[in-house]
């Protein structure tokens, strides 16, 4: 796989992070009601939230908050993100909420960013539909479309879309911040302990090919990994 971030100890080494669309009207998103199911102002702020999901092309969750005459509701609201963008703990509760209803895209059955997905998966009891694709990019172009919700995606190729805005990052799934985006969190700070998946690249040669020539060419990618183009690609 192609990095998209690439850690300080390896030039190989690729640190894959979680992709949501911006080009959708807003992320999925979640609402406060004040009251208590069943009052008037619940029922309809469910009414509402059912037709703004149609007009959004998105599901919009309505979560009670009642308690002390509507402050909790509205302290709720005060504290939430004001640009939609969403978080790994709230993709995590909306995908508990629609099991199988979520679709992440990926280039393939079995690559790096597919097993990454099924173990975050397993760490945090959620299940998504799983979207392959005919490689990494042809995933990628429909995520930035928004006809799927998410991707974890290892290829730089990403963060030109990140940078002009089509893409938002969730997170990195290394142990460590990447150095190109150190104010991202990792998953595991994010509320997945543990959790951590890197990708790899390799470079190989014929077989009978001469040690001099191996191990120059070793020496030359040693040289290259430190090139600072090469750290912060």
């Amino acid at each position: 796989m192609k990095p998209v971030l690439r850690p300080r100890e390896a030039a190989g080494c690729a640190l894959p992070g979680l992709a949501w669309p911006t080009s959708r009207a807003v992320a999925p998103g979640q609402s406060a009601s004040a009251f208590p199911p069943g009052q008037s102002a619940d029922t309809a702020a469910r009414t509402f939230a059912a037709a703004m999901g149609k007009s959004l092309n998105q599901t919009v969750f309505v979560n009670n908050r009642a308690g002390a005459s509507g402050i909790i509701g509205a302290q709720d609201v005060k504290r939430s993100q004001p640009d939609g963008a969403k978080d790994v703990k709230q993709l995590v509760a909306m995908a508990k909420l629609q099991p199988n209803q979520i679709d992440y895209a990926s280039g393939g059955v079995g690559i790096t960013v597919h097993l990454g997905m099924e173990l975050l998966q397993v760490r945090t009891g959620i299940r998504l539909n799983h979207i392959p694709h005919n490689g990494s990019p042809a995933g990628l172009n429909v995520v930035i479309g928004g006809q799927t919700t998410l991707m974890m995606y290892s290829g730089a190729a990403a963060l030109p879309h990140v940078k002009s805005g089509r893409l938002w990052l969730l997170a990195t799934t290394g142990a460590q911040r990447a150095v190109a985006l150190p104010d991202l969190p990792t998953l595991a700070e994010q509320g997945v302990p543990g959790y951590e998946v890197t990708g790899w690249n390799g470079v190989v040669v014929p077989k009978r090919t001469p040690r001099a020539i191996i191990d120059r060419l070793n020496d030359s990618l040693r040289d290259a990994s430190k090139d600072p183009t090469v750290v912060t690609s």
